[in-house]
């Protein structure tokens, strides 16, 4: 079937104003979202005429994210009407003409805007960052990630990952404070989970934000429900209010659990919950998940929070016995 006309702007000229503020990392944006996009596109031509819809839907979400990232917006929204299709992406087309076009106008207007760029300025390609602050960018796809980088590099330390094993690994030894999650990374394995298997992985550990193309209702209540803290579908329109979305999410953060937990306190909890309730350990666990996905925070910090209330009763249990009960007696 074929794609219906569309009347959506080639470019977001106004996003690209705004990324111009940057002229070397705008520079890197264009090239990465030239130079990748002809082999998806190439990839996504193969799937169709194979019939394999599964790697056919994971490249024109990675196509759609990239355009929408990148503000070329008739290629983005076609790459998106065409993955959200009911019908299988091969029974609308089996080649990929009707993206070729929208991609070709805006590689001419993205081509033209580099040359407009100058070439002489000097800028440093990696900020430091806010030390005292992590995010980890799981986003398969270059240019997006890119993207994000460029525009949060100056506020926050960054850590990337582009597949579920290396955001696990990211979380287990660089020590981020906040996750932004694309929930389209491809298959998902045992040794690297994707979609929202690596989301409630990652919940368990950080405040996680969700940054997808998916836009469905159920999508974004599973994504709550697996304790993301935001939700966000790519467009232009969202990165402007991703920094604000991250700063709510960092002062919360901040404000509800500025200390570290115990490392051994989800070990200690968990014991105690059993010890209490007589619960099994998975669901002295399951509790503790419920717990943290209802605050918003991490199943380690319920399991601080435990601990903390649990020794603040036995210290005022112990107090009562030796201060109070003698007095009263007197």
């Amino acid at each position: 079937m074929p794609t219906e006309p569309t009347s959506d702007p080639v470019v977001d000229f106004a996003h690209l104003d705004r990324l111009s503020a940057h002229p070397a990392r705008l520079r890197v944006l264009i090239h990465s979202f030239l130079t990748t996009t002809p082999d998806l596109l190439n990839n996504l031509e193969q799937s169709l005429r194979d019939h394999n819809d599964e790697q056919a839907r994971n490249l024109l979400h990675s196509l759609a994210g990239s355009a929408l990232t990148m503000g070329a917006i008739a290629f983005g929204n076609i790459c998106t009407q065409w993955s959200r299709s009911e019908d299988a992406p091969f029974a609308m087309s089996t080649s990929i003409e009707p993206l070729a076009e929208p991609f070709h106008q805006a590689r001419v207007i993205l081509q033209r805007c580099l040359k407009d760029l100058p070439a002489d300025e000097h800028e440093t390609a990696d900020a430091a960052g806010n030390p005292a602050f992590t995010l980890l960018l799981v986003e398969d796809n270059t240019t997006t990630r890119l993207m994000l980088k460029a525009m949060l590099a100056d506020r926050y330390r960054i850590l990337e990952a582009a597949d579920g094993q290396q955001a696990l690994q990211q979380a287990a030894h660089g020590s981020p404070d906040l996750a932004i999650v694309d929930l389209n990374l491809g298959a998902s394995t045992a040794d690297s989970p994707s979609g929202f298997r690596l989301l409630q992985k990652l919940s368990d550990r950080m405040p996680t934000l969700v940054y997808t193309i998916d836009q469905r209702p159920q999508s974004f209540q599973r994504a709550v429900a697996c304790g993301a803290w935001g939700y966000l579908p790519k467009s232009t329109s969202a990165l402007e209010y991703l920094p604000a979305m991250i700063d709510i999410a960092v002062a919360r953060y901040q404000e509800f659990h500025g200390r570290k937990a115990e490392p051994k306190a989800l070990d200690l909890a968990t014991g105690w919950l059993m010890a209490t309730y007589r619960l099994d350990p998975h669901a002295a666990h399951q509790v503790m998940l419920h717990l943290a996905t209802e605050k918003r925070c991490t199943a380690v910090e319920i399991a601080q929070d435990l601990l903390d209330s649990h020794q603040f009763h036995s210290d005022l249990g112990r107090f009562i016995a030796e201060q109070v009960r003698p007095s009263e007696k007197r």
